[in-house]
């Protein structure tokens, strides 16, 4: 199975596996399926943090990277076919502009989410 997989998903697969309720809103996906059968089990996007910054997502074959915080140094966006290129060396986003531009808006949109979160926590802290 090279469906990509967070450590997000524990939590609900390992309550599925002990027959408890999965708490409500939470992140991850339910594995369980696959542990029990082997079934390939379908998965959204994988989204990745590199320090407190959302700056890259993995769908299927495909992982994105648009650097977002301090570091912006390095040309953005980057694309990258995990299944033939796993150490990331072929930068194929000027090759497949179509599939960047229906990866950035969902990275965007779950980056916008992480910190419309964070303002709402950190502004709760402060009161």
């Amino acid at each position: 199975d090279r469906v990509p997989r967070s450590l997000l998903d524990l939590t609900p697969t390992l309550s599925a596996l002990a027959g408890a309720p999965v708490p409500a809103a939470m992140d991850g996906w339910d594995m369980s399926r696959l542990l029990r059968t082997g079934a390939r089990t379908s998965r959204g996007p994988v989204f990745l943090f590199y320090n407190q910054w959302l700056n890259a997502m993995r769908s299927d074959r495909w992982k994105l990277h648009n650097r977002y915080g301090n570091n912006t140094r390095t040309y953005m966006p980057q694309l990258f076919d995990v299944h033939v290129d796993p150490r990331e060396a072929f930068n194929l986003a000027e090759y497949r502009p179509a599939l960047v531009a229906q990866l950035l808006p969902q990275l965007e949109a779950v980056r916008a989410s992480v910190n419309a979160e964070a303002a709402e926590r950190a502004a709760g802290a402060a009161a």
